[in-house]
């Protein structure tokens, strides 16, 4: 017997992996890559070996699939785009991966009447016979063509809706259109809830919501997402163990902090910055001595600089080694931040033996990392991620002919590129310190009602109210967390709650918040959530109350809410009190 594989049959995924990195390092340069494939035409996995480099380059070629529209390419000036249509027409012709290049290259080219033609046979060809599922529509049709023009857009939904697919897969290509084509978070997160609603076992949008509220900011929702899908995760699980602990560190959770950047890091020792992020978890801990080896870790392998230097400095200074950190400084080996170098100065000549209750962070030392005081303390952010992302890729496709490295992981494919650009949402402090000046009878009418001008502001502050500790609504609640649940824009089959709490007797609290006047539906609304809660299994037991807050309430509202015991109304006002 032998162990080789015959001829006509291809090798497993595993062995065509490590035939790859055995054959084509990533020391070779793209252009080596191709001629070396031409010169193994007899090999017998030859065909396999050459889908796997076309997807290297579609990869490559697309920045990671991050924004197309940034991208203005031309065959006859980019050799990259030529080797890569060379290498297309080598494949089968007649093959799935053969129309999905074409289909990919004549976008990229902007030759949508050939781009679409190879969608068409792409779907035709592939699924004639198959179901199109969720995964097949995010490799093969949503991903790759995501910014795509309407005119590309709506002949996929044409070729879906005409196609044999798993239950809701045209619902499911609405919303991710409305994902990569809206530049509205709160439109987004609706569509993305709605759909869940109807079809709770697709895996992917809930990992998206997880990315948009990652970006605005909403740290416990995203927290909630990305813990319900790491046994269930379309994209790369280093990610989401990164953003889960960074989440986890912007409500000072550090504990999880700690344990998810140890988790990325153990996945993905590559991703910049984890070792120094967790580091720094370990230092908000007081865990110094352990910080203290890891920060070390960084500069002996010179990597996270110049965060991990000043970082080092700080925990030397933590520990009482303040010769050790003059010592340091002025060795000039790394970058120290002014503010660092002044501190050292003022600092005796001598290392300083702590008792254990010694061991304590100073005030003036731990600032939060948001992103005033992120560059003080080395703390990098997603925004960070993206900058030396696009610097890496561009580094990597320079003309000189250096030798190339592999293509950017995937994992920078939706987490630390994509899922960035939309903007957070402002403040209300922010947004009475940019309003335009009143004239006397606006001034008249917002002492009337003085209304949020948006509800997630309203839900915003009083979220913060509550995660607090301070009393709202004449209780102390608690926002309903569980483990991948949070209970800010609660999703139940019947509809989106904006807040779910409960109180210390385990009761809970439906909170439905509206910014302006009106809203007599909203009982209706709120008595339909409440008898969902009342019939739900998961819930069985527990008393359920609802809760109205809204300003200039209707007396009709009035009427209904104060005949029904199960409910309370309250009217929110905006006031500014002179001191």
């Amino acid at each position: 017997m032998t162990n080789s594989t015959p001829s006509n049959q291809p090798l497993p995924t595993p062995s065509i992996e490590a035939l790859y990195s055995q054959e084509f390092p990533d020391t070779m340069s793209f252009d080596a890559i191709s001629a070396k494939l031409d010169s193994m035409r007899s090999h017998p996995a030859i065909a396999q070996l050459r889908q796997k480099f076309c997807y290297q380059l579609a990869f490559v070629l697309t920045d990671g699939f991050a924004q197309y529209e940034q991208i203005s390419l031309e065959m006859e000036e980019d050799s990259l785009l030529k080797s890569f249509y060379e290498n297309i027409k080598k494949l089968d012709a007649v093959s799935t991966d053969s129309f999905f290049f074409k289909a990919f290259y004549f976008y990229l080219q902007k030759e949508y009447n050939k781009c679409k033609g190879n969608i068409h046979k792409l779907c035709h060809v592939q699924w004639k016979q198959d179901i199109l599922k969720e995964d097949q529509v995010l490799d093969y049709l949503l991903v790759p063509f995501q910014n795509a023009p309407d005119e590309i857009w709506n002949f996929i939904m044409d070729e879906v809706n005409s196609m044999h697919c798993e239950e809701g897969i045209p619902e499911f290509c609405k919303a991710l259109s409305l994902y990569y084509r809206s530049r509205d978070n709160d439109v987004i997160i609706e569509g993305l809830l709605a759909f869940m609603r109807k079809f709770p076992d697709y895996r992917a949008p809930n990992e998206l919501l997880g990315y948009t509220y990652y970006n605005m900011s909403m740290w416990n929702n995203a927290i909630a997402c990305f813990e319900r899908v790491q046994q269930e995760y379309y994209f790369f699980l280093e990610d989401i163990y990164w953003m889960l602990a960074w989440s986890n560190g912007k409500i000072k959770n550090y504990a999880d902090e700690e344990k998810y950047y140890r988790m990325s890091y153990q996945l993905a020792p590559d991703i910049p910055f984890t070792l120094n992020n967790l580091a720094y978890s370990l230092y908000k801990q007081k865990k110094y001595l352990e910080a203290k080896e890891l920060f070390r870790q960084c500069l002996d392998a010179k990597k996270d600089l110049p965060y991990a230097a000043n970082n080092y400095v700080r925990v030397l200074i933590a520990l009482g080694r303040n010769a050790d950190a003059k010592k340091f400084v002025n060795s000039k080996k790394f970058k120290i931040a002014k503010a660092i170098q002044e501190r050292v100065k003022r600092l005796d000549d001598h290392n300083v033996r702590l008792n254990k209750k010694d061991l304590s962070v100073k005030s003036d030392t731990i600032i939060e990392s948001d992103s005033d005081t992120a560059d003080l303390f080395g703390i990098t952010s997603s925004e960070d991620e993206i900058k030396r992302c696009q610097q890496y890729t561009n580094n990597r496709l320079s003309e000189n002919g250096a030798k190339c490295q592999q293509p950017l992981k995937k994992r920078q494919l939706e987490s630390k590129i994509k899922h960035q650009r939309f903007s957070n949402e402002r403040s209300l402090e922010g947004e009475i310190k940019h309003s335009q000046p009143l004239n006397e009878r606006q001034l008249e009418a917002t002492a009337k009602h003085r209304q949020f001008s948006k509800e997630k502001l309203l839900e915003e502050e009083l979220t913060a109210r509550i995660e607090s500790g301070m009393q709202v609504f004449g209780k102390y609640l608690k926002v309903y967390k569980r483990k991948g649940e949070y209970g800010r824009q609660y999703n139940i089959p019947v509809g989106r709650l904006d807040l779910l709490c409960e109180d210390a007797n385990g009761n809970l609290y439906v909170v439905e918040l509206k910014k302006d006047s009106g809203y007599d539906d909203v009982y209706e609304q709120i008595t339909q959530y409440l008898a969902w809660f009342e019939q739900s299994e998961k819930f069985k037991g527990k008393k359920v109350y609802g809760i109205i807050c809204l300003n200039h309430p209707t007396q009709e509202l009035l009427s209904k809410v104060h005949a029904d015991k199960r409910i309370r109304i309250f009217e929110y006002q905006i006031s500014y009190t002179e001191l």
